[in-house]
């Protein structure tokens, strides 16, 4: 049976619920084909589908597919391949002859969640520059859906110089504020007399009209001053700083303010390298509960256990020039990996065992009666593929002896007070008093490293 495979109407676009990598697949990449029964009709040029018919978006010519359910109670379906919104494939990295890491491989769900986590220098941020196409990989691909879109946040901001920090963040919606523009003179052009004696024009404009306005709505555009500030009230900043330059913000104001300017941009895949830094307590709980909210994909590199507890539903370890991906949050990952590793240290000491055995035979009757039996045991022992021995945690351990007394002045005061005013001492149940650790000397009240 044939098929008329043609796009649905605007208004039929426009009642979609559709996550936004879908709903761009729908304006982009997608093509569209009628189904009835579970075949595919033919139906009318104009987008027109049978009431009891499912408009399926056929993707890459996959087959798969699943129901996406409509505003107004019908439903869509998509591929479920067209989901992955990335693939990364061997991903190798060099820095001159040194190796970051080697076969990193994974892919990146619509819903996910992921903590990327290492010691420091295992190419973390090396990983998210990757993604994000800032560096090209050595071995590898980073293939992403068409039409995804990433965000990345550096740990180093930049701004224009001559934006506030208002302005700064509405900036991000300037094609929305263009669409705007675009609709005020498209209104102002309709009570035109001449383009009302041309009924075809004045369609076209009306055409125009509509999808314009489509696309403004979809975005949102009614609210983008609104959502700007409220990104900005939850990230701590008052009116007044709002009002200011962002390049004069601090290096902690201008990470948040750089936060909130991704977070506006919605995009498909967040990359964030270190969010949490320079936050105070309201802000990171604001942004959990953001990030908790975002219908996109997050990959986020943190040291905050709790951060990483509280937003992430996989993790992936970067260390010794290696990736491990493992389900869960950061505790649950700590949990696997010591797993891991356990059964990985009982494997390799019993595969240590098996050689050193293996070995004590091999000289016991390599010359004697049993040499034939020796040499096949040498021969299978040269053919095991060999268990690495399992990487030692490296901890920090400080041994402090017993401080000499100094000849060079380590501090000085001039009119030092210490204590608390009257009334103001906080109550303090059980304290030791201690002796001053240093001796007073001169009198400018200067002292000189001693003993505790």
């Amino acid at each position: 049976m044939t098929t008329n495979i043609s796009t649905p109407s605007a208004a039929f676009l426009a009642g979609l619920t559709l996550h936004p990598v879908q709903a761009r697949f729908v304006a982009s990449r997608a093509r569209f084909a009628c189904f009835v029964g579970g075949q595919r009709q033919e139906h009318g040029g104009g987008g027109a589908c049978p009431g009891d018919g499912t408009w399926i978006i056929l993707v890459a010519g996959h087959d798969a597919w699943r129901e996406i359910w409509l505003a107004g109670g019908g439903h869509v379906a998509y591929t479920t391949d067209a989901m992955s919104l990335a693939i990364i494939t061997d991903l190798a990295k060099y820095y001159g002859a040194d190796l970051i890491f080697a076969g990193v491989a994974f892919r990146i769900e619509a819903d996910d969640r992921i903590g990327l986590v290492g010691p420091n220098g295992a190419g973390k941020t090396t990983l998210l520059k990757l993604l994000v196409g800032e560096l090209e990989p050595d071995e590898g691909a980073v293939t992403y859906a068409s039409g995804v879109r990433t965000g990345y946040l550096p740990q180093i901001a930049e701004f224009h110089p001559a934006r506030t920090l208002y302005e700064e963040l509405l900036a991000v919606f300037a094609e929305v504020q263009g669409w705007e523009e675009e609709l005020t003179a498209l209104a102002a052009r309709m009570g035109d007399p001449e383009l009302l004696a041309s009924p075809e024009a004045y369609a076209a404009l009306l055409e125009r009209y509509a999808e314009v306005q489509a696309r403004f709505e979809h975005a949102s555009g009614y609210t983008i001053e609104q959502r700007v500030r409220q990104v900005l009230d939850g990230l701590g900043f008052s009116r007044e700083q709002q009002a200011a330059p962002a390049a004069h913000l601090s290096g902690g104001q201008q990470t948040r303010a750089a936060l909130g300017k991704l977070l506006l941009q919605d995009p498909d895949v967040l990359l964030l390298d270190e969010p949490t830094n320079h936050l105070d307590l309201a802000a990171l709980e604001w942004l959990e509960d953001y990030l908790n909210g975002w219908k996109g994909a997050v990959v986020v590199v943190s040291h905050d256990r709790y951060f990483l507890d509280r937003v992430t539903n996989r993790t992936i370890e970067l260390a010794y020039a290696q990736a491990h991906a493992y389900p869960g949050n950061y505790s649950r990952y700590i949990q696997l990996r010591g797993d891991r590793v356990a059964r990985w240290w009982k494997e390799y000491e019993e595969q240590q065992e098996y050689i050193a055995r293996t070995e004590d035979f091999i000289r016991r009757y390599k010359a004697g009666q049993r040499s034939r039996e020796a040499r096949g045991r040498q021969t299978l022992l040269d053919r095991l593929p060999r268990i690495p021995r399992p990487p030692a945690d490296g901890s920090l351990k400080f041994k402090l002896g017993a401080a000499v007394q100094s000849g060079v002045v380590v501090l000085a005061t001039e009119k030092l007070v210490v204590g608390y005013e009257a009334g103001s001492r906080p109550p303090v149940a059980g304290a030791a008093r201690r002796r001053c650790c240093a001796r007073w000397w001169g009198s400018s009240r200067r002292w000189r490293g001693g003993r505790r």
